[in-house]
């Protein structure tokens, strides 16, 4: 439902859902389905990578990664 109103207020966001279920079948929310999907547990470096991807950013190439984020995050 979350999913839902936020694509149809703005379908550009991109999403990525974390699950415990075991297969992409029971994640699928059509008629919005996540741009992404992991299943839980994932460690911090998938995470990480999933979420650059879907921001099209290459952390190495960026001045603030999203991995210094974090780190300032947590203080």
């Amino acid at each position: 439902e979350v999913l839902a109103r936020l694509r149809q207020e703005n379908e550009s966001v991109p999403v990525l859902m974390l699950t415990g279920h075991a297969s992409f079948g029971d994640v699928i929310a059509e008629p919005y389905p996540p741009d992404a999907y992991l299943q839980k547990p994932i460690s911090r470096a998938l995470l990480l990578s999933s979420v650059e991807k879907l921001l099209g950013c290459d952390a190495s190439a960026e001045s603030v990664s999203l991995t210094g984020l974090l780190a300032q995050s947590r203080r």
